[in-house]
Order: structure tokens, then sequence, then C-alpha cells
């Protein structure tokens, strides 16, 4: 298993992201992320935003992570991680569109 800098760089992110979702430093890592127009999160419910938005950094991690340790075995890796994080994103947008808005 061979990491290279793309993959620490993932994992680095992720693993922090989740911890400030964690220690209730979520709101900061939203507004670096959202950018300085449009990027607002106040259309939504912010304990449901939170929540779906570690739950969807989880779900990042643990895909790459097998995307990590199947790859080199398994040469459908690839293509099961690009669908299990286009699915992720696609409920994780359902949901603060259905759930989390105010």
């Amino acid at each position: 298993m061979a990491l290279n800098f793309l993959d620490i760089f993932i994992l680095a992110v992720l693993i922090i992201s989740i911890v400030m979702l964690i220690t209730g430093n979520g709101e900061l890592l939203l507004n670096l992320f959202g950018g300085k127009s449009g990027g607002s999160t106040d259309a939504y419910d912010k304990p449901k935003l939170m929540r779906a938005t570690l739950i969807l950094c989880i779900v990042l991690l643990i895909d790459e992570l097998c995307l990590l340790l199947a790859a080199p075995k398994i040469p459908a890796a690839g293509i099961a991680s690009i669908a299990v994080t286009v699915c992720a994103f696609v409920v994780y947008i359902i949901y603060l569109k259905k759930y989390a808005a105010k």
C-alpha cells in the first residue's frame, strides 16, 4: 500500500474536518469552505447541517480507506469509490434540501 501526496492530503482534510465537527467547531469549517459569496449556511438548521456534514465526512473517510486498501487487489475499486462518493453527495444534498432547510 503506497500512499501518495494526494491520498495523505485527502485523509488529513477528512480527519481534521471530522474532529472539527465533533468538537463543535463545524461553523468555522463550513465558513472556510463556503466562500465569500453564496456560501451562506443561514438557510439550514445548524444542528442538522452539522450532523449531515459529519456523516458525509465519515462516509468519505471510510470510502477513502477502503479505496487505499482494496485498489491494489481489486481493479474495480476505483469505480466503486467514485460511485460511493457521488451517491454520498447526492444523499447529502437531498437531505439538506428536504430536511435541514429552515
